[in-house]
């Protein structure tokens, strides 16, 4: 699957590429009067139609041919490029192309034929694709046709895409349209999109599309329109796309400029922090380093979450832990240099230098909750991919249960899936404890699937009654399902609830 999807964007991204080098190569000749036969010129020819394609092709017999008229053989003086193409010509060679098999000649002919659009041929045009038969290509080249008349009449476009009765062109068709008449006529596009009836729904879709082709054609005049909108969930999405373009376009150093400008712009906090921390994000992606000494620098740097801090020092930590654990240390007093931000570097530091990491932990274990059950479990559950014994002797010596607890639970879960046998040993030799409960829970949902009256068993032995009854519905959920019969045998001696007993039976509906 994964395959067939990447030839299919290599093949469209071909094609637009033909399309591209066609539509540069081509000056519309506003001087030329359309005739239904472009006429023998004397230049060089850039295109000659292929006879090959008029095989299984009934319209492309039906007229000119038909009437002994000779098939012009090329489309405009050396002096304009392409030239302009008659109406009857573009529909004649585009419903060649859409028909035939011959897929180098078809992306050629049909990119020369697209690039060759004007305001005189494009409802020929549009006729080929009605009468083309329909196909995944077919729709591909459809998408690029509707680009191209975005950008020659882009309301005439978006009024066909909205009213056309196919509905597998409705969508695509429009987004095209929308995207390609934003980059070359914003204005254009916002009032259109203003002033039609549409639902909330297809607004939506054409707000993003607008954006997009908006910020594709003038960046920042993208940015000010998605900032006016109400704030909501689709300003904020449009927000994420537009960091992507910024980074694109003008690098790290303006979507930055960019994200403190509106940071300090007076927009609503929760806009402000999309952007900020969408761009740390990004950045830190490629230069942690960079992102860090930003958030340094910046006055802006209020909106950005303990979220981001822990992923700008969690991708430094891959490179160098011990430089990013130097970063978020000098940050200590930040109330945002929490154990959600710990977190993602304990784990990167751990898969290098388990026993580094924990001693970095351990210097912070005493500082007023710093170090949390999510710590513990996200360096734990690294370290017990190799150690399953040293991460327990680690853990073992943390004082507070609250954050032991987790960080038993992620290494039983790891222990228990390369080594059930072990892991259920060492489970039998603790003592009965709130903490072991933990331990016990991980390990029967680990081994449900693979033993589930046994995992059914252990789930009996966890003493708080919230998460026995939890572990219990998990691992009866997996027994029902491979042995309905032994279940029942089961049943009486659970103590569930009626509620607890539809979960088990029927999950989809008894989840809340």
């Amino acid at each position: 699957m994964k395959i067939r999807i990447l030839v299919a964007i290599l093949w469209s991204l071909s094609l637009l590429g033909v399309y591209s080098l066609a539509r540069r190569s081509s000056v519309p000749d506003d001087s030329a009067a359309e005739t239904d036969t472009i006429g023998q010129r004397n230049h060089i020819v850039i295109y000659e139609p292929n006879p090959s394609l008029a095989s299984g092709n009934a319209r492309a017999d039906r007229s000119d041919s038909a009437e002994g008229a000779e098939v012009p053989r090329d489309l405009g003086p050396a002096d304009s490029g392409m030239g302009r193409i008659s109406s009857r010509f573009m529909e004649q060679t585009l419903g060649r192309a859409l028909d035939s098999k011959d897929p180098v000649a078809r992306n050629l002919e049909i990119a020369q034929m697209i690039a060759g659009l004007d305001a005189s041929n494009v409802q020929a045009a549009l006729q080929a694709f009605q009468d083309a038969p329909r196909n995944r290509e077919n729709e591909e080249y459809f998408r690029l046709f509707m680009h191209a008349w975005g950008q020659i009449d882009g309301k005439a476009a978006l009024d066909f895409a909205f009213n056309s009765d196919d509905p597998r062109r409705y969508v695509g068709a429009a987004d095209a349209a929308m995207s390609s008449w934003a980059a070359t006529n914003p204005n254009a596009a916002v009032d259109y999109l203003e002033t039609s009836e549409m639902d909330d729904r297809a607004r939506r879709f054409m707000t993003d599309s607008l954006v997009r082709g908006w910020a594709d054609g003038e960046l920042h005049g993208a940015g000010a329109y998605v900032a006016s909108l109400q704030p909501g969930d689709q300003r904020n999405n449009l927000a994420q796309m537009l960091v992507g373009q910024y980074l694109d376009q003008e690098g790290p150093a303006g979507a930055m400029r960019w994200a403190e400008q509106t940071a300090m712009s007076g927009l609503d906090e929760a806009y402000s922090s999309v952007v900020m921390n969408r761009v740390a994000d990004r950045i830190a992606q490629t230069d942690p380093e960079t992102a860090a000494l930003w958030f340094d620098q910046s006055s802006a740097n209020t909106a950005i979450s303990s979220r981001t801090l822990g992923e700008i020092a969690s991708e430094w930590g891959e490179r160098d832990p011990i430089a990013a654990a130097a970063w978020l240390d000098s940050h200590i007093g930040d109330e945002r240099v929490n154990g959600d931000a710990m977190a993602g570097l304990a784990r990167q530091w751990a898969r290098q230098d388990p026993q580094g990491a924990a001693a970095w932990v351990g210097q912070h274990l005493d500082q007023g909750g710093l170090v949390n059950g999510q710590v513990v479990a996200s360096l734990s559950r690294e370290w017990a991919d190799n150690d399953p014994q040293g991460a327990i002797d680690w853990v073992s010596r943390i004082p507070d249960p609250q954050v032991q607890g987790p960080g038993y639970a992620s290494i039983m879960d790891r222990w228990a899936r390369e080594n059930a046998g072990a892991a259920g040993s060492w489970l039998n030799q603790q003592p009965v404890t709130p903490v072991r409960d933990y331990a016990v829970e991980a390990f029967a949902n680990r081994i449900a699937w693979e033993s589930p009256e046994v995992a059914l068993l252990w789930a009996q032995e966890i003493q708080d009654e919230e998460r026995r009854v939890r572990s219990t519905i998990r691992t009866a959920q997996a027994l029902y399902r491979q042995d309905p019969e032994l279940y029942q045998t089961y049943l009486p001696e659970l103590g569930l609830s009626e509620d607890a007993q539809r979960q088990i039976t029927n999950p989809r509906r008894g989840r809340r």
